[in-house]
């Protein structure tokens, strides 16, 4: 019998306190305990979007977490995902993901991309793709179109090596509890920076480094 259908029955929980020898009061404590937890470990109805736009490529996953526990998200099952080339025109990279995403609405989207970047929300530039020598990328609002283009309660925006970093440092296989440093190496060669259990965001370029 599951522990919802437990905590509805009342001759069963007097019967598993006399068992134990105990309240029904603590039982049903601990059945509703679990009733949460498991309710926590999958939620088909939240579901979650990664982006990763490279020089070169990009990247689109779409997934479902998993929760742990604390009832913190520990891993994803990859519903379905796409790669594809970076055109040179942005607008038409954006069109790719929106057509890959279709018209639905997600929990959350997390955008890393190629830099430098305007990470400053309280800047008007905010989301823009800066001085990068992808020219026509150059001072592209990319989060801004991306937003305009699909559907999310959530957005979540930062480089292509400190997103990585962080999810390697949230996710990863490891006993790292405070910092961590994440060497990518792809069109270029970056690096992303956790210290004390953030990401480290520079006065120009925020991240560790870049070198094209």
């Amino acid at each position: 019998m599951s522990s919802a259908r437990l905590i509805d029955n009342p001759k069963a929980l007097a019967g598993l306190a006399f068992i134990l020898g105990l309240s029904a009061n603590p039982i049903i404590k601990l059945l509703r305990m679990m009733r949460n937890r498991k309710k926590k470990t999958h939620r088909e109805d939240k579901v979650y979007v990664g982006i990763e736009l490279g020089g070169t490529n990009f990247s689109v996953a779409i997934g479902v977490p998993h929760y742990g526990e604390d009832g913190r998200i520990n891993s994803f099952t990859i519903r379905n995902q796409m790669t594809g080339r970076t055109e040179g025109n942005p607008e038409a990279t954006v069109d790719h993901i929106k057509e890959f995403l279709k018209d639905e609405t997600y929990e959350f989207i997390g955008i890393c991309t190629f830099g430098p970047l305007c990470l400053d929300q309280h800047s008007p530039k905010f989301g823009f793709i800066t001085s990068t020598p992808k020219t026509t990328y150059r001072d592209f609002p990319i989060l801004q179109h991306i937003k305009s283009k699909t559907k999310a309660r959530h957005y979540g925006f930062d480089t292509d090596v400190n997103a990585p970093a962080y999810a390697e440092f949230h996710l990863g296989n490891h006993d790292v509890k405070e910092s961590l440093i994440y060497v990518t190496v792809g069109t270029g060669v970056g690096i992303g920076v956790i210290a004390n259990k953030k990401t480290v965001h520079g006065l120009v370029h925020p991240e560790g480094g870049h070198i094209m």
